[in-house]
């Protein structure tokens, strides 16, 4: 297998920890898959040139030699994640694994594509490419009846509202299913007490199993992991200590954390005990971006015409105006169904739109999914109520 420059790796992880610090301060639940976030925000790349482009190989820590190079890098994780769908060892219904990751690009049906820019994201990024009537009800139909197939109905709907105005849509999607490599028993799952940030108890329901798994813990917090049948997948359960909040441990986790306690992880044997837990999460990313550094890609100022045809007309500016990530997660005794969409919209128009409206492990936790042989994080999230979903903001 061709061995990318580890780009995406690095860039997925970094933004990983530093959108769970910006949402860490809501204090609910959160689930995000930064490997689609990462996946969509490149397919953006691919359109963008000038001071546009700058900022987002900066700040999304992209420092590859060239689309193409950058492209090279992100199909390398693409092909070696699809992998798994063939290479099972596993036997019997649901026993293997299954993923997906899948990218289109959608055109409103007046829009000239430039022929590189499609051959482009078609041939490096697979992704299917089609013009719709935007102006057409429809075509949030057809979107919306894509995102649902490529999730298997858990994200059943990202666009919401399309115009004449819009000149076209990005997506990525990414789903993952898998068993434990030791699944927990369901009549060892019981009511355990779970101890929320503002003091409450509440009972959930609580697995429970004795098992050998990589372990550490110190002053500061205890993580385990967790593989699924095919072990290059794993779940990582980290608690905070007793004295530290969740909201301060999240505030503060970075890449770099994350990088220095794979090593301390060892093979332990021990009790492990934590909830079951199923939520949805959504979010606009536009605000989040804009703080951390990408900031023309939302103004008249974006440059992002190395998506139209020389032959086509120039709106007066053509920029993005919204870009949206829904995730699903379900955690229960025989493994994990986890899926998300990520849905970048541009907009071209003389007028600006409006901007988007806004380890007994019983108390707040972490939860972080990853892939070793690429090193890549697929889902992450903060589950303070297992009992509850999270808000969109």
């Amino acid at each position: 297998m061709t061995t990318g420059t580890g780009d995406t790796a690095r860039s997925t992880s970094n933004l990983c920890f530093r959108l769970m610090n910006h949402l860490g301060v809501h204090k609910s639940n959160i689930c995000i898959s930064p490997l689609s976030i990462s996946a969509a925000l490149q397919l953006t790349v691919a359109a963008a040139g000038g001071n546009t482009l700058s900022e987002m190989l900066q700040t999304l820590g992209l420092h590859s030699f060239g689309r193409d190079e950058l492209a090279l890098d992100y199909r390398t994780v693409f092909d070696s994640l699809n992998e798994t769908n063939d290479k099972s060892q596993w036997k019997g219904e649901g026993a293997s694994v299954k993923f997906l990751l899948a990218n289109s690009a959608w055109f409103h049906q007046s829009v000239q594509v430039h022929p590189g820019f499609a051959d482009h994201v078609q041939t490096q990024y697979a992704a299917e490419c089609a013009n719709l009537d935007f102006g057409n009800g429809s075509s949030i139909q057809t979107i919306n009846n894509w995102v649902s197939q490529k999730t298997f109905g858990k994200i059943p709907s990202i666009v919401t509202q399309l115009t004449p105005a819009n000149y076209f849509v990005l997506l990525n999607c990414a789903y993952f299913r898998a068993r434990w490599s030791t699944p927990f028993q369901e009549n060892r799952t019981l009511p355990r007490d779970f101890y929320l940030s503002d003091g409450n108890v509440i009972q959930v329901p609580t697995m429970h199993g004795f098992r050998e798994v990589e372990y550490f813990n110190d002053q500061y917090m205890e993580m385990v992991q967790l593989p699924y049948t095919d072990d290059r997948f794993n779940m990582y359960l980290i608690q905070p200590a007793k004295n530290i909040d969740l909201p301060s441990f999240v505030s503060q986790i970075s890449v770099e954390h994350w990088d220095s306690w794979m090593p301390r992880l060892t093979k332990r044997e021990g009790q492990l005990a934590f909830p079951k837990f199923c939520m949805e999460f959504g979010v606009s990313l536009v605000s989040w971006l804009s703080q951390i550094g990408i900031k023309e890609l939302f103004t008249p100022q974006a440059d992002l015409w190395n998506i139209l045809a020389p032959e086509q007309q120039k709106p007066p500016f053509l920029c993005v105006s919204d870009i949206m990530h829904k995730a699903f997660i379900d955690v229960n005794e025989l493994g994990t169904e986890a899926a998300a969409a990520t849905c970048v919209t541009a907009y071209g128009s003389a007028h600006m739109p409006k901007p988007p409206f806004e380890m007994t492990v019983d108390r707040p936790f972490l939860f972080v999914m990853a892939d070793k042989v690429t090193r890549v994080i697929m889902f992450a999230g903060a589950v303070y109520d297992p009992r509850t979903g999270a808000p969109t903001y």
